[in-house]
């Protein structure tokens, strides 16, 4: 059952209340006055935000800092199966380095350490295409640590990239899928050479 009222009701109460000798005339004015009047809004008097945004950006911070070590861990045994076969190493539970040789896990140590520190003080304060350029010794060092973890993850994942894009996408050209696995294994070696050192800058 509808509430809202009909011109004629509202015409009728208007009379009333402006009384027996309110005319036809001041009854439409008051009328069309009312009809002019704009709607208020309902306010919201208290903060409708769960979590503001300052909090949102300090909970990422803290959370790349946890995750840091872990990629620069990642990038570690990248760096110590260039030196040796990095599968046997995964096959082991973690953390996996204590299966490689001893001289594999002395180069590769010193190798990433090296690397990382050159990274971490050679660094733009902003990571931009033209930092990268203006930066030579850094982005040297950016590319040997990408090399690094790319060959040593090489008999791992890139024939299971390729292998699952294959199964994506069948009847693709093995050499194409090869190439494609080549491709974002540098994009994921990349992420994990400038990741842990762009965190620790930032902090």
């Amino acid at each position: 059952m509808s509430t809202q009222l009909t011109d004629e009701q509202k015409r009728r109460m208007l009379e009333v209340m402006l009384g027996a000798t309110a005319t036809a005339a001041t009854v439409e004015d008051e009328l069309q006055r009312a009809q002019q009047r704009p709607r208020q809004q309902p306010t919201v008097d208290f903060d409708t935000t769960i979590v503001d945004r300052a909090t949102i950006r300090l909970f990422s911070r803290r959370l790349l800092q946890v995750a840091a070590p872990f990629l620069f861990y990642f990038a570690l045994i990248g760096s110590v199966g260039a030196f040796t076969d990095v599968k046997p190493m995964l096959a082991t539970p973690f953390p996996w380095i204590f299966a490689a040789p001893r001289a594999a896990i002395i180069g590769g140590i010193i190798v990433q350490v090296i690397l990382s520190l050159f990274e971490y003080n050679l660094a733009p304060k902003r990571l931009t295409l033209k930092s990268l350029v203006t930066h030579k010794w850094y982005t040297l060092c950016l590319f040997l640590d990408t090399a690094l973890t790319v060959y040593g993850y090489r008999v791992v994942v890139i024939p299971w990239i390729a292998g699952t894009l294959v199964l994506a996408m069948p009847g693709t050209p093995l050499a194409l899928a090869t190439f494609a696995a080549l491709f974002i294994a540098w994009i994921g070696a990349a992420a994990l050479a400038v990741l842990p050192e762009r965190i620790f800058i930032r902090s």
